[in-house]
Order: C-alpha cells, then sequence, then structure tokens
C-alpha cells in the first residue's frame, strides 16, 4: 500500500511540472499595443482593446464590429488590425526637386495608389537634417485604385532639400464602405495606428453643380507668357452663389489650377473671369475638375456650405449660422 501511494505521488509531480512547462510557454496576451507591419508575426491581441480583427478575418467584417463602438465614440473608434487596407507599400511616393531663381527652388511629391480603395487624404511628414525642422508633403485629393495624385509642391530654399530629408510619418485616410481608416504609419518603429471613423451624414444640397456651369477659355501663348486659363460661371438656381472655389487637374503637366471667388453671384448672373494657370498645352482636354465647394443662400435666408468631389460624384452639404 506503501509502495502505491509513493507511485501515485510522483507521477501527480510530473503531471504538475508538464503543466506548468505547457503554461508559461504561452504568449503574454497584453503583448501588443498597436498594429504592426504586416510582415511580422502578429502578437496575441491586447486583451484590454475592446474590439480587434484577426488577419483571417476580411476587413467588411472588421467594419461591421466597430459600428457600434463608433457610434458610442462619437463616430471614431480606434482598432487593431493585424493588416491596414492599405499598406504604405502599396502607396509608395517619389519626390522630385526643380532649381528655381531667386534662391527659391520647388521640391515636389507625387503618391501612386496601388490598393483596392479610395485614398482621400496623403500627409508625408519628414525631418530636414540640415534644419532640424518638419516639413510636410499635404495631399488631399481623392485618388481611386490604380490613380496617380496630382503634384504637391513645397517652395524651399535649400538646393541639397531632399538629401537631407527623412521621412518620420505617413498619415493617410482611406475609404472602405462609407468608412474612413484614418492610418498613421511611423516608419522609425515600423508600426501602424489605425482609427475607424463613420462618415457624417449628408444634407441634401441646395444648388447641384449643373445649376452652376462653368466655361473655360484660354489665352494664346506669347513668346513672353505661357496661356492663362480665364473661368466664368452662371448661377442659373434661385439662390445666391459666393465663396466659390473649383480646383482643376491640369493633365499634361499633373500640376493643379484653382479658380476662386469671394464675390456673390445673384440667380440669372455670370460671375466675373477667375484666372488661374492653364495647361502648358493651351488644349481644353487638358483640364478635368477635382473637387468644387460653394457657399449657397436660399431665398428662405438658409446658408449652406456644399462641396463636391467630382471622381465619387458625391455631395457633403452642412448649414452655416
Amino acid at each position: 500500500m506503501r509502495k502505491i501511494l509513493i507511485i501515485l505521488l510522483l507521477a501527480l509531480g510530473i503531471t504538475f511540472i508538464v503543466l506548468s512547462q505547457t503554461m508559461s510557454s504561452e504568449p503574454d496576451p497584453k503583448s501588443l499595443d498597436i498594429v504592426t507591419h504586416p510582415e511580422e508575426v502578429p502578437s496575441p491581441p491586447d486583451e484590454r482593446t475592446e474590439v480587434s480583427a484577426t488577419e483571417e478575418k476580411p476587413i467588411s467584417e472588421a467594419v461591421n464590429m466597430v459600428e457600434q463602438q463608433v457610434a458610442e465614440e462619437n463616430g471614431t473608434a480606434e482598432i487593431d488590425l493585424t493588416t491596414p487596407v492599405i499598406s504604405v507599400e502599396e502607396l509608395p511616393y517619389s519626390l522630385d526637386f526643380t532649381l528655381g531663381v531667386d534662391d527659391w527652388h520647388v521640391a515636389s511629391m507625387i503618391f501612386v495608389n496601388n490598393g483596392d480603395y479610395t485614398v482621400q487624404e496623403y500627409v508625408l511628414e519628414c525631418l530636414n537634417k540640415s534644419s532640424n525642422d518638419k516639413n510636410y508633403f499635404s495631399a488631399y485629393d481623392t485618388v481611386l485604385p490604380n490613380e496617380t495624385s496630382p503634384k504637391v509642391n513645397l517652395h524651399v530654399q535649400d538646393p541639397q532639400f531632399l538629401e537631407s530629408l527623412q521621412p518620420l510619418i505617413l498619415r493617410y485616410n482611406v475609404l472602405v464602405e462609407e468608412k474612413i481608416y484614418a492610418i498613421k504609419y511611423d516608419f522609425k518603429t515600423d508600426e501602424y495606428q489605425i482609427i475607424l471613423h463613420a462618415l457624417p451624414e449628408d444634407v441634401p444640397s441646395p444648388v447641384k453643380v449643373d445649376q452652376i456651369p462653368y466655361s473655360v477659355q484660354i489665352t494664346p501663348t506669347t513668346e513672353f507668357e505661357l496661356p492663362w486659363a480665364l473661368l466664368t460661371y452662371t448661377n442659373e438656381s434661385d439662390a445666391e452663389i459666393s465663396n466659390y472655389n473649383l480646383v482643376m487637374h491640369l493633365l499634361d503637366s499633373n500640376e493643379k489650377s484653382y479658380f476662386s471667388l469671394s464675390d456673390t453671384v445673384l440667380p440669372g448672373e455670370t460671375s466675373s473671369n477667375l484666372r488661374s494657370t492653364a495647361p502648358e498645352s493651351g488644349l481644353l482636354e487638358d483640364m478635368l475638375p477635382l473637387e468644387i465647394n460653394y457657399r449657397v443662400k436660399t431665398k428662405d435666408g438658409d446658408t449652406f456650405q456644399v462641396m463636391y468631389d467630382y471622381k465619387l460624384q458625391k455631395y457633403r452639404s452642412y448649414p452655416v449660422n
């Protein structure tokens, strides 16, 4: 009987040691605070995070999981995804530099959207190691999948500007299923942070863009001057229009042209000339509208600010006090 008890005690001791080693080998469930780069092996999600998604879950399922939290937290929720909806590798940028006159030069950035979703904001934050200042290349255009963004230009005085730049942070917004993923990527740590935003509800626009049609004339190129674009618009609505701003994409140079007029244009009136840069080709087909915003004052005295995205064919309108 005594021998049997000793054998049982030895067996229990061995079982306890095996279980202890097995439990100690499991990873710490609090080892992941933010999303890591997709090439890295993901750690288990932080158990304090209310919303998470595994790599196997599609993005649409992740959206559904956080919809309630987004509503409860005033339209935003930070989430953990092992893979961002579009990675930085799918949004490569390139920089260019043009020597100017009077010690002012132009640094340009473009990026390519190789992802599956629309990008609506792209801000590259860099450190100028020569001056220890930070510089920002900020593109707020709508860039569809497989498109290249228009140029973003910075006017600088350092002729060695590009050689001194170190990328620090990339922030970009991705539109997915009427939600916006605000993504921040840290070049130093190779880590992502992702916040999901619900798009605000649209207020119907009291004046549509086809009620304020524009026309453009391009001045002839001369020996001393490049062509200019002269734009006018006609107010065919029954409301007052003011604070008119139209952004054009110049396809031949990949630059942007801005037409702005603060004056009020009454119903039936045509605006004065709005002058801006024209395509060097002098061709109207090299001008493509990107976005427009304008202020509307209705006959009832209500005022609205209206924005329209030509690529997405969507309005955003909100009342102005």
